[in-house]
């Protein structure tokens, strides 16, 4: 099988996407497929993308933040016709727009990757403008995709599709994490952490939807019964709002005890796992949570919010623990975990078993199943059930409206 992923940008700096794409990569080339991506030229563009499967970065034309490229274009309705399916990851830019209109035009089969963009949660930004739009653009092209690959059940049921019927797969992100040790002792001297303190770490993107204006004022009553706690804030800067949370961190005086490093990566990373107690986010919506397997597959228990939506299975898994989108929620959860020793010791050992079900080898067949439902049919199904049916047989979620 064939399948090319078209995606705006592949930039370490942006998050979820690029490490999405990454792992949705490998997992189809474990399973023999051929694949390809095209993309758009990015200031930060991962290099383990670049290397590790066959990418055509091609140039961006005005207006260019918008993500429209007559290069790409030509290069899509000279080659769309050599796969067997076309894999879409986002939505809101003039690639994914065009690359669908060339593969009705052409007949090829494509699927649409959100990565959250279609939740009601960040469809308030540019409201209207995205209404017109998805209305006028996307509610035709959404009909006509084969499948939307949505990675959580929540995600699939939240999907905004602007009223066009589809069919809805959920399949779990692969993560595979952990290919080198972290070393707590030399994150900690690194930071002038004393060995006994408690460390809370908050490892993504610097942005409002991350919580972060909840993890300030919650980590500021910690300190007053848990004056040990520290706090770090690894991640890089999303739209300015790092100044945002900075001058939050200064009006609660905080300043000595919260740590911003910046974006790690690499050994870094690993060495903020092992040097961290607790792995944190609070999000307001996050459609998988990447950073959060990585976490468990450190070792390292998390707190989530009921907002990030593979939640369930971090309960079921028994890696962490859940609180509600509010200060008053995560504080409490905060404050139970530092008091419970016994219960953080039984978390802490279940987090990497945890961590370990997300891994590719657990999803070959999932995949598998996946291609094989988006190349049975281009048109979804009218009703629910026989999807379904067919989904559970390979422990996939589906639903479809």
């Amino acid at each position: 099988m064939k399948i090319l992923h078209v995606i705006a940008g592949i930039d370490r700096t942006s998050g979820g996407p690029t490490y999405a794409i990454l792992n949705i990569l490998k997992a189809e080339q474990a399973l023999g497929y051929v694949n390809e991506v095209v993309t758009l030229q990015s200031a930060n563009m991962e290099p383990e993308v670049l290397n590790q499967s066959r990418v055509h970065v091609l140039s961006r034309s005005f207006p260019r933040r918008y993500s429209r490229s007559r290069e790409a274009n030509r290069w899509l309705r000279e080659n769309v016709k050599r796969f067997d399916v076309v894999h879409i990851h986002g939505i809101w830019s003039f690639l994914s727009l065009e690359c669908a209109r060339i593969c009705r035009k052409h007949g090829v089969r494509y699927i649409f990757h959100g990565h959250g963009s279609l939740d009601p949660v960040d469809l308030r930004k540019k409201y209207w403008v995205k209404e017109v739009i998805g209305h006028t653009y996307y509610r035709s092209l959404f009909s006509k995709a084969s499948a939307f690959f949505c990675t959580a059940d929540t995600e699939a049921d939240n999907l905004v599709t602007y009223g066009a019927k589809t069919k809805r797969l959920v399949v779990p992100l692969t993560v595979d994490y952990c290919d080198r040790n972290g070393n707590r002792q030399t994150f900690r001297k690194k930071y002038r952490i004393k060995e006994d303190s408690f460390v809370f770490l908050f490892l993504s993107r610097i942005d409002y939807i991350k919580g972060l204006d909840l993890l300030v004022p919650a980590f500021s009553e910690i300190l007053t019964d848990f004056p040990n706690s520290r706090f770090i804030i690894a991640g890089s800067d999303s739209r300015g709002y790092e100044s945002r949370i900075r001058k939050l961190v200064s009006k609660f005086q905080l300043s000595e005890r919260l740590i911003f490093t910046g974006l790690l990566e690499g050994q870094n990373k690993a060495d903020a796992f092992a040097g961290a107690d607790l792995f944190v986010l609070p999000s307001k919506k996050e459609n998988f949570g990447i950073a959060v397997v990585e976490a468990l597959q450190s070792g390292l228990p998390v707190l989530i919010s009921n907002n990030v939506y593979i939640h369930d299975q971090i309960l079921r898994l028994n890696g962490g623990w859940v609180c509600d989108y509010s200060v008053e929620s995560l504080h409490s959860v905060m404050r139970h975990i530092l008091e419970n020793k016994t219960e953080y010791l039984l978390k802490k050992r279940y987090a990497r078993v945890a961590g370990e079900h997300f891994r590719s080898r657990n999803f070959a067949d999932v995949y598998k199943r996946f291609y094989e439902l988006v190349l049975s049919s281009a048109k979804p199904p009218h009703s629910l059930a026989s999807s379904r049916e067919v989904l559970k047989k390979a422990q996939i979620g589906s639903s479809s409206q």
